[in-house]
């Protein structure tokens, strides 16, 4: 039998079983009020039903299924192996299931990963594991006694890395979809028949899926679909990397994952930077920034799944290091998202990055922490983009909040002088209004902008229990663009508070 007819027949018994289940399953969930509703985080407008998960997971089944049914049984256990289905499909069930009971009944963060993790440890058994690393310079690498924790971790990361990214109709399901095609790619050129079923099976499954998820998405993946897919695609990503040495090229379930973790990596950091819990949601994921820049979802999906697909490529064409063609296309990939998050402009980014070239990384307490750095560089960049005055007052405002000042003292020059003393001098007055309780002392800082115009000092007060703000930061970040800005706009006599 030609092996390629088999590999069509997983692909296509997946997509077609996965797309009328699909239907099936959105409108009972429908039905019984299993919805993801609009608001907070979400993007989408109206209520959608969830639970997709449960189509892709028996499409997953019903591609490997398929096969059997139209090539024959006798084939499918000589290419995938009942032990070899069972070792794999019963770990993605078990995540499967606590991602489906997070749907229905809500879960935090410890159980799911516990029950990841026990999944993952019965993969290690499986021979799904990190143990000996190929590396550039020809020497593996043997990770020993850690071989298994560290196969853990990168099973239940990979796994909560797309559970992150479902936040766009289609987006998981084109990023994973290309992730997997790229698996099965791998599975195909290093001889893995078995795995390449199972890769195109859960791709298939993708793809009918995507008919409906697509926007407008009429059902979303919910979490037991979206842990599901990591899950298959962390594992999968594991066994096709294995060369013939019997090493494994981790830079190959690197390229498959990059997305993800890509992704993963951006949220830590800003939220390391910006002061922010580290599980706590918010809206500054990439198709955030892309969407607030006026790009479509589905410009947005389709782009992140180009992406992958092209990651999923190189990581098809760079099997091995010893290929010095693809060691460069791989150096070019990472100079390239090197410059998309640069061009993104995160701000934490920038920060962390000084920070690190000055070689401290202190996440709070301390004259300049990061947290207040993110806050002054933000408040630059928003004066700087000002272009009227409620703007340059919301700018102010946003910032002293995060800084948590009590009060912004702007002092400025009278209409129609350009160098007032400070006793005749208009002052606009900011104050948040949901900081704490105020304390009994108060630190200030009084700072003037080194050029003559409209803004004379500026004068920020905080408590005496927060560190002191450098004034050559607050000079930089607020004095300074705020001249700028306000040579832009018409000045006011007076601005409130917020």
């Amino acid at each position: 039998m030609n092996a390629w007819v088999a590999y069509l027949g997983a692909l296509i018994g997946g997509a077609v079983v996965s797309a009328v289940l699909t239907r099936v399953v959105a409108a009972w969930a429908l039905r019984r009020g299993l919805l993801d509703l609009p608001g907070g985080r979400h993007v989408h407008a109206s209520p959608v039903p969830r639970l997709g998960g449960v189509a892709v997971l028996l499409g997953l089944t019903a591609g490997a299924l398929a096969y059997g049914a139209v090539f024959g049984w006798g084939p499918l256990a000589e290419t995938v192996g009942r032990d070899e289905f069972i070792a794999f499909l019963a770990p993605c069930l078990l995540v499967f299931a606590v991602g489906l009971l997070d749907d229905l009944r809500g879960l935090g963060p410890a159980p799911r990963v516990l029950v990841e993790a026990v999944a993952a440890g019965f993969l290690v058994q499986a021979g799904y594991v990190i143990d000996v690393v190929a590396t550039p310079w020809g020497e593996p690498f043997a990770l020993g006694p850690f071989a298994t924790p560290v196969t853990i971790l990168w099973l239940v990361g990979v796994t909560n890395a797309h559970n992150l990214i479902d936040g766009l109709d289609g987006l998981l399901g084109a990023v994973g979809t290309a992730a997997l095609l790229g698996c099965a790619a791998v599975a195909i050129l290093g001889n893995r028949p078995a795995s390449a079923i199972l890769a195109l099976a859960l791709a298939g499954s993708l793809l009918g899926f995507l008919v409906w998820n697509w926007h407008p998405a009429r059902i979303f993946l919910g979490d037991c679909g979206s842990l599901t897919v990591g899950f298959a695609v962390g594992a999968l990503s594991l066994k096709v990397a294995r060369n013939h040495s019997g090493s494994l090229s981790f830079h190959v379930p690197l390229l498959l994952c990059a997305i993800p973790l890509i992704e993963v990596a951006l949220t830590l950091a800003r939220r390391h930077v910006s002061g922010a819990r580290y599980f706590e949601g918010d809206q500054s994921h990439v198709h955030h920034v892309l969407l607030a820049r006026g790009h479509s979802i589905p410009r947005i999906s389709a782009s992140l799944g180009l992406a992958a697909a092209l990651l999923a490529a190189t990581a098809a064409f760079a099997r091995s290091w010893r290929n010095d063609v693809a060691f460069a296309a791989i150096v070019v990939l990472v100079l390239l998202a090197a410059l998309a998050l640069r061009w993104l402009g995160y701000v934490e980014l920038a920060v962390l990055g000084q920070r690190l070239l000055r070689g401290g990384l202190r996440r709070g307490a301390g004259r300049g922490g990061l947290p207040d750095a993110a806050a002054l560089a933000r408040l630059a960049r928003g004066l700087a983009g000002a272009g009227t005055r409620e703007e340059v007052r919301a700018a102010i405002a946003s910032a002293a909040e995060a800084l948590g000042l009590a009060r912004v003292l702007v002092h400025l020059a009278p209409r129609g002088s350009g160098a007032a003393a400070d006793e005749d001098a208009s002052t606009w007055t900011i104050e948040p209004d949901r900081l704490d309780a105020a304390p009994a002392e108060w630190w200030a800082v009084r700072v003037a902008p080194a050029a003559p115009g409209p803004v004379i000092a500026v004068e920020v007060t905080r408590a005496c229990d927060r560190p002191p703000l450098d004034p050559g930061a607050v000079r930089q970040a607020l004095a300074e663009p705020l001249q700028a800005a306000l040579a832009r706009v018409a000045r006011p006599d007076s601005v409130a508070g917020p």
